[in-house]
């Protein structure tokens, strides 16, 4: 997740602000919350947390606090504001409790993340995180009755590449069906896909999805095809891709929505063409389904026309937005 670079007054702010707070232990902040020339944030910074366990950068909610690590404003792993600004709203509420026993919340000063945590919702466990010394160890994400759907695990690196970790999903019978590696290199971030639908992905062609290089827009009328460096993306592809982009995000969404309605239009008018032509009742009948067959292929036209308008502009979107 990019973020913006910052102004030098937003800067000393931010800076100031951070050096006004009592950290438990103690934090030296002279290696830590650290700009680029461009005012990007860069390597280690403390991310705080509110008391319902939620990331905020106001000085007066922080009540825990964990390291994240940036890149020119790209931001490696959890908690990055776009992806999580969906868990704000009320029906996601839930409040973070600390269920390691061994571990023991200091009543002073914003805490350090030590131990596992529970987020729990209406008095369901939905996720755990488990972390050692403000490092985020891994996460992992519960389903009903407690099952694991998902587990992020920082501990699992690609390669050796420091700055990697493995997001793996799981069947109900606790299996992992899917597996992705998510890495930095050349101040880039890239995945590997490396199991899909329980099959371990033997021989692949590169599956690198290079999150700050531009998209290209092939035209195979009456559909779009979406590359990125010669890789032609799948919509799963792309949608990873594009969320740098919360407007880009939201063209490509209605993209899809008009994508779907000509595809059912059109196949409801082949079916009304083919019922007409060929399964007669009588002429009358048969020029009626004929007719609204091709009345609907026509009513799909508009349709197709937004889904192009919508994957052209979302690409525009995108590609400006690293310009910028």
């Amino acid at each position: 997740m990019l973020e913006k670079p910052y102004t030098t007054n937003e800067a000393q702010k931010i800076s100031k602000g951070y050096n006004s707070l009592t950290f438990n232990p103690p934090v030296k902040l002279d290696t830590l919350n650290k700009f680029d020339s461009a005012h990007y944030k860069t390597g280690y910074w403390i991310q705080l947390l509110n008391k319902n366990g939620y990331p905020t950068d106001s000085i007066s909610e922080g009540i825990f606090y964990f390291y994240v690590y940036y890149i020119k404003g790209g931001r490696f792993g959890k908690y990055s504001p776009y992806a999580y600004a969906n868990l704000i709203s009320p029906i996601h509420e839930y409040t973070l409790k600390l269920t390691d026993s061994s571990k023991q919340t200091p009543k002073t000063g914003i805490t350090i993340m030590d131990g596992k945590y529970s987020h729990i919702r209406k008095g369901d466990i939905i996720e755990e995180d488990n972390y050692k010394n403000g490092k985020l160890l891994n996460t992992k994400y519960l389903g009903s009755k407690g099952r694991l759907t998902n587990d992020m695990d920082y501990t699992q690196k690609y390669k050796g590449i420091e700055l990697s970790y493995r997001s793996a999903t799981f069947a109900k019978n606790d299996s992992m069906t899917d597996c992705d590696y998510y890495y930095w290199q050349n101040k880039e971030e890239h995945i590997e896909h490396v199991m899909e639908g329980g099959r371990k992905i033997n021989n692949a062609p590169p599956s690198e999805l290079y999150r700050h290089d531009s998209l290209q827009i092939i035209d195979r009328w009456p559909f779009l095809l979406c590359k990125q460096n010669n890789i032609q993306l799948s919509y799963k592809d792309l949608w990873g891709i594009i969320n740098i982009s919360k407007d880009a995000q939201y063209e490509l969404h209605k993209a899809k929505l008009n994508f779907y309605l000509s595809v059912v239009l059109d196949l409801s008018g082949i079916v009304c063409i083919v019922r007409g032509t060929n399964f007669p009742i009588n002429s009358q009948d048969n020029s009626i389904l004929e007719g609204s067959g091709f009345a609907l292929m026509g009513i799909a036209i508009p349709f197709l026309l937004e889904y192009r308008k919508h994957i052209k502009k979302a690409a525009h979107i995108y590609n400006n937005s690293l310009r910028k």
